[in-house]
């Protein structure tokens, strides 16, 4: 079976931002990063696993038939729970998607102690985040009930990499709508989607990737819905 080979970097420090990175090797032996950007002020908060990064490129794994070698850490209960995910999406699209066997040199859980309970959502500016955080933020979610403390905010998605002004244009009405409902709001910035893969099937895990890497600070993430059940 073809392999991938994932080595997590040194967090650099630049310039008021943090630049968490990882190296993948592709089956054909070529290098290629996969990397977040945030403002420096967040560095306390962020995971030194690899978990974020095995998130974010698991459907290429999969389109590609690839065993993947992670020489850092990776969490068992992801792991558990990424092969559950897998086996999903092959029964969906058997044509397209077969799964994978992934393996650590650290298999190691986050420590949950000390963590608050309040989540991080994921918030665009768009209705589907606003309506998100407007519904926990007024008590009409019952048991689904969360107190939302921060909302994630990210460049290289919707808002190319490239258009550095419309997403801090963006960012601003977005922190001052979460600021409303006293909320914070963090922009991150992130070269997943320069990865090739079908981004309508992809899209969630990537929001995902990107929320998994404040594991170490929230024991929940939220997504605001982009499709209703049915779908």
């Amino acid at each position: 079976m073809n392999k991938y080979h994932f080595w997590p970097e040194e967090t650099v420090k630049k310039d008021g931002f943090i630049v968490i990175a990882c190296t993948i090797e592709n089956i054909d032996q070529t290098r290629k990063k996969l990397w977040y950007k945030l403002p420096e002020q967040y560095h306390d908060r962020i995971t030194s696993s690899c978990d974020p990064f095995i998130v974010a490129l698991i459907f290429k794994l999969m389109t590609e038939q690839a065993k993947l070698v992670v020489h850092g850490q990776f969490s068992p209960s992801l792991l558990q729970n990424i092969t559950e995910y897998q086996a999903i999406w092959q029964c969906w699209r058997p044509d397209y998607y077969h799964s994978v066997e992934i393996n650590a040199e650290i298999e190691a859980e986050i420590p949950v102690d000390n963590r608050p309970n309040n989540p991080i959502s994921a918030f665009s500016g768009g209705v589907d985040s606003c309506f998100t955080l407007w519904q926990h933020k007024k008590g009409l979610c019952g048991r689904w009930q969360r107190n939302i403390t921060t909302g994630l905010m990210i460049h290289g998605f919707d808002i190319p990499l490239s258009q550095t002004e419309v997403f801090a244009s963006a960012f601003e009405k977005s922190k001052r709508m979460l600021s409303s409902l006293d909320t914070e709001c963090i922009p991150l910035s992130t070269n997943i989607r320069q990865f090739k893969h079908q981004w309508l099937d992809t899209f969630a895990s990537a929001v995902i990737s990107c929320l998994m890497l404040f594991q170490k600070s929230y024991q929940v993430g939220l997504i605001p819905s982009s499709e209703a059940y049915r779908k």
